[in-house]
């Protein structure tokens, strides 16, 4: 039960260092069962890769979908195939992060390609000021926004704690 409790704590400390995410984060935690990745920074990154790849599969499905369904306007149409595009570069890069994370040690955290996909997922509105956004795809979207949030805010930590240089 020791190690249970250090893990624990160690999850609910980390997590409350991802302030308005702290909630997501001690979700998406608990309900990975591998307990070997909660144990350290790497590990609770890779569980939220993880889960990231499998919400960028099921929003490029649901693009998919919605593109090729008649029912929306054309720069809604125009704007779901910008996000389309970029959730497929964003989800390569997820899973080159993911490989990353598995086979090398030493790599530079701020390095991992996952550090490009936020941009990539913001950069889907850029063209389409005033373009309603389809209900569905926002809450699909601010569900992988966050959740890259919580592996941007672990890279932060695991660069906080190689240069002691800042506190997040």
């Amino acid at each position: 039960a020791d190690q249970n409790t250090t893990i624990n704590d160690f999850v609910r400390h980390t997590c409350n260092r991802t302030h308005e995410l702290k909630n997501l984060c001690l979700s998406q935690i608990s309900s990975e069962p591998r307990n070997d990745l909660k144990s350290n920074l790497t590990g609770l990154l890779m569980i939220f890769v993880n889960q990231s790849i499998s919400n960028f599969k099921n929003d490029i499905s649901f693009l998919e979908k919605e593109i090729n369904s008649n029912k929306i306007s054309r720069d809604t149409k125009d704007m779901l195939e910008d996000c389309l595009q970029n959730f497929q570069i964003g989800s390569v890069n997820l899973r080159e992060t993911m490989e990353i994370l598995q086979t090398k040690t030493g790599y530079d955290a701020e390095q991992l390609p996952v550090g490009n996909v936020g941009n990539l997922a913001v950069e889907c509105f850029d063209d389409f000021e005033g373009t309603p956004v389809p209900p569905e795809w926002q809450s699909r979207y601010n569900a992988s926004f966050a959740l890259l949030k919580l592996s941007m805010a672990m890279i932060n930590l695991i660069t906080c704690n190689r240069d002691y240089a800042c506190i997040p």
